[in-house]
């Protein structure tokens, strides 16, 4: 009986010392995250006043190096947690096929899995700045019923092939957009994968490679969200659209299109 209860212990205590991962102890039953820096704060109002149109949920802001105007801002609409973001080192043979711009966003990619440790919420979706909402998130809420439920959209083709072509993920695994991630406090991949996440930084560019070929080599489950509930440009936007995501230097310039925005947060 004594080598019963002990073969069950560390399996117990393994799961525990995932959880404990987690930096917050979650204050809601469910929200949303977001994050930015210097860089990407222009995009937060219009970010903010396309979700409140259609949703609810408190917000967490994270400040990856914000202005204090732009920090401010978020207080007065939200919670607000401060991440530093550090240079990450990158093996050669990546590097050097990756433009500089790229490679200095690096730093901060790779706080987002800490953003995910940091949510305040019970159920929780990071959705990136540079979306807006056309509906509620609610149904993306309602996927997310177990405590290692975590749910993704796969990357559009002509990104997914890319990544595959420099062997940023192996060539059977899916790649997954880490533009809008929704999971449950607690969920054990997102914290098996931050565990690792310092000899991942090495070998991936960014966040969204590192988390597919954990989930690859892993066999954790994944949600897929339906295209609709997550869009990415260039796509053209569905009428049952609930986010849009403008990501690439391209999307940057459809999302100024697409919305008027201030250049910075106005309090």
């Amino acid at each position: 009986m004594l080598l019963h209860v002990l073969f069950f212990i560390p399996k117990k205590h393994l799961e525990a010392k995932k959880m404990s991962i987690y930096i917050n102890k979650p204050l809601f039953p469910q929200g949303v995250i977001t994050g930015a820096n210097f860089e990407q704060e222009w995009m937060l109002p219009a970010w903010f006043d396309s979700y409140k149109k259609y949703n609810d949920s408190p917000i967490l802001f994270i400040d990856f190096g914000m202005s204090e105007s732009a920090k401010r801002w978020c207080k007065k609409r939200g919670e607000l947690i401060t991440l530093t973001p550090q240079k990450t080192p990158l093996k050669q043979s990546i590097a050097q096929h990756i433009p500089d711009a790229i490679l200095e966003k690096r730093a901060v990619w790779f706080q987002k899995p800490k953003a995910l440790l940091s949510t305040l919420f019970k159920k929780s979706i990071w959705v990136d700045v540079d979306v807006l909402f056309f509906g509620t998130v609610q149904p993306i809420f309602d996927l997310i019923k177990d405590l290692n439920a975590l749910a993704m959209r796969k990357e559009i083709a002509i990104r997914a092939d890319s990544e595959r072509s420099l062997n940023l993920v192996p060539q059977k695994a899916t790649s997954y957009n880490t533009g809008v991630v929704a999971y449950m406090w607690g969920c054990l991949p997102i914290a098996q994968w931050c565990e690792n996440l310092d000899i991942c930084c090495k070998s991936h560019l960014g966040d969204q490679d590192s988390f597919s070929t954990f989930l690859y080599k892993s066999g954790a489950p994944v949600i897929l969200l339906p295209e609709y509930m997550h869009q990415i440009h260039p796509e053209e936007k569905s009428h049952r659209s609930i986010i849009y995501h403008f990501a690439s230097s391209a999307g940057k310039n459809a999302f100024l299109e697409a919305k008027t925005v201030s250049s910075l947060p106005t309090e």
